[in-house]
């Protein structure tokens, strides 16, 4: 739904454009997309997520997430901010990567 004023403007930079999701989020968007269908009344474990991709479900150190909501990247100029960027790096990146082709391999 594009209904806010800055997602339906057209931009002069669109370098601008865009959000980094959160890699717990990447996950389940990617499960929905799947159809994952949990079998036999259990629960999905996903181990060590922390360690791998840097978020895990319910383990936030404060309130305020993961990151700190003015984080600005190195190469963000101006106002621009990317709180998400803060936990995105390249082990991080990796570990996503890694476990997600895992997923797809072998499932959940």
């Amino acid at each position: 739904v594009l209904l806010h004023s800055e997602a339906r403007a057209a931009s002069t930079n669109p370098k601008h454009h865009g959000a980094l999701r959160e890699p717990i989020l990447k996950i389940v968007h990617f499960l929905r997309s799947m159809g994952y269908v949990e079998g036999g009344n259990r629960e999905v474990i996903l181990k060590n997520l922390e360690e791998i991709i840097g978020q895990a479900p319910f383990q936030s150190p404060t309130v305020f997430n993961f990151y700190a909501p003015d984080y600005q990247p190195s190469s963000f100029s101006g106002a621009l901010v990317g709180p998400e960027f803060q936990i995105f790096n390249a082990p991080y990146a990796v570990g996503f990567m890694n476990g997600m082709m895992s997923m797809i391999e072998y499932g959940v």
